[in-house]
């Protein structure tokens, strides 16, 4: 199958792009809302785009852009959603602080969990049965869904950005507005800060993992993204910085790894997203000209 890749952000659309020639191929108006975030389902049938307190599932296979389902029951901005692998469920987070669980058959909320900050990022477990979350008021927290209790593992005291956990659950990273980035694993009951580094002198926006989880890509408010080497196996140096992308003239808010990590696709609110070659940082494919606004969403998947 072709490679996916969906933009978004202010201008209120979707665009759907042919990623080797750079061409837009389709655009999914939505009405008087912003895009937060997008994912596509395991089986690379649908696309999942959320904004202000819903979410709508579109037909990638459909010429359609009218949503074959709409899920409803936030009351703030949602902010992180994915799909459990055997898409028999999909998460949410917003704003309004809470994470809810839905069955994906039955488009129902099944389950709620609620603090009183703002979820700005939720990454799912390998396990398929326990969720990390950040909030705004810096704790991460464990949820597992078998028994539907939660236990705080950090509290940075600064907003978390964004989470993101190794597919191995070997480690995690979240990422923070001071600019800092740190590496943990679960130590028992316990969360086990690994490695802290600052990676960015301003806001981080969004950090991605390779799909084997040896680069971490930090995207920020200075206009790049660093690509990071990941080793955990030299306590002393876990996280090095590989190289420093520049290219994009404003802030940097979403990025997506290909499969293989040669390549690594980013956007702006600069109105461009660009896809870079990871192994000399330069830039080989610009996505311009379709969006009037800043994209903050990017959805790239090339998995066959």
């Amino acid at each position: 199958m072709e490679t996916i890749l969906a933009t978004a952000g202010y201008d209120e659309k979707v665009v759907l792009w042919n990623a080797k020639n750079e061409v837009a191929t389709k655009m999914i108006p939505l009405k008087d809302v912003h895009v937060n975030c997008m994912a596509v389902t395991p089986d690379r049938q649908f696309l999942a785009v959320a904004a202000h307190k819903s979410l709508k599932l579109f037909d990638l296979n459909s010429t359609s852009t009218v949503p074959v389902h709409v899920y409803e029951g936030h009351a703030s901005n949602i902010t992180a959603l994915g799909f459990a692998k055997r898409l028999n469920w999909l998460y949410t987070a917003s704003e309004d602080g809470s994470i809810k669980i839905w069955d994906f058959n039955t488009h129902r909320a099944q389950r709620t969990y609620e603090q009183k900050s703002g979820v700005n990022s939720v990454a799912l477990h390998p396990n398929q049965s326990e969720i990390i979350a950040g909030y705004d008021n810096g704790l991460l927290c464990l949820w597992d869904l078998a028994t539907n209790t939660y236990r705080t593992g950090v509290n940075t005291e600064d907003t978390i950005r964004s989470v993101q956990i190794a597919g191995d659950a070997s480690f995690g990273v979240f990422a923070n507005n001071s600019g800092q980035v740190s590496l943990w694993n679960l130590d028992g009951e316990k969360f086990n800060i690994l490695s802290r580094v600052q990676a960015h002198n301003t806001y981080i926006t969004k950090c991605v993992l390779s799909t084997e989880g040896k680069l971490l890509a930090t995207c920020s408010a200075d206009k790049t993204v660093k690509i990071w080497q990941i080793n955990t196996s030299n306590e002393d140096d876990i996280l090095t910085l590989d190289k420093t992308l520049i290219g994009h003239k404003m802030w940097v808010w979403d990025a997506a790894f290909t499969v293989e990590r040669s390549f690594i696709a980013t956007c702006s609110t600069d109105c461009t997203a660009k896809l870079w070659e990871v192994a000399t940082g330069r830039i080989t494919k610009n996505y311009i000209g379709v969006h009037t606004k800043g994209i903050i969403s990017l959805v790239l998947n090339d998995y066959n």
